[in-house]
């Protein structure tokens, strides 16, 4: 896996351009009691979308690290995190780009929601942002706190605004 290159991160607007082709896309999906079974082929998809001939995770963080891109696919109202906060400022375990040190607010996070029916997916959206700017688009959730991992509900009118 490739980290990122000073000249070779790709601006988030043309990102956001290419994975928009991914959005209308019905697969059928292998692993559909477990929500990164069914994101799988999505990344995959995604992977393809920037002009990646490879598959781009190799379950590190973020996903797509030569793009600093951590892609999510939600069928369900509440995204999985992980065990850090999208707008962390601690810094990322990559090499420095222009002398400066990667944080965990610089990664770029692509949030797709789909539809199952049966054992097929339909992706119906797709939303792009920084962790530095993700609570300004997804409200946290407190929950119980028992969960170490960070997971915040999407509302049922999300995608209707």
């Amino acid at each position: 896996m490739d980290y990122p290159v000073a000249g070779e991160l790709l601006p988030i607007t043309v990102i956001f351009k290419a994975l928009g082709q991914v959005v209308g896309l019905r697969y059928r999906a292998a692993g559909m009691d477990q929500e990164r079974g069914r994101g799988s082929e999505l990344h995959a998809r995604a992977c393809r979308a920037l002009g990646y001939t490879q598959y781009q995770d190799d379950g590190r963080f973020p996903d797509v690290r030569h793009q600093l891109l951590e892609v999510k696919f939600q069928s369900s109202p509440t995204i999985d995190l992980g065990l850090v906060r999208p707008d962390s400022r601690d810094a990322l375990d990559l090499p420095r780009i222009g002398g400066r040190q990667l944080r965990h607010c610089d990664v770029r996070y692509a949030v797709f929601y789909g539809e199952r029916s049966g054992a097929d997916v339909k992706v119906t959206h797709v939303i792009l942002t920084t962790g530095e700017r993700f609570y300004s688009r997804f409200r946290q959730f407190g929950g119980k706190v028992l969960n170490k991992k960070l997971q915040i509900p999407l509302p049922a009118d999300f995608f209707d605004r």
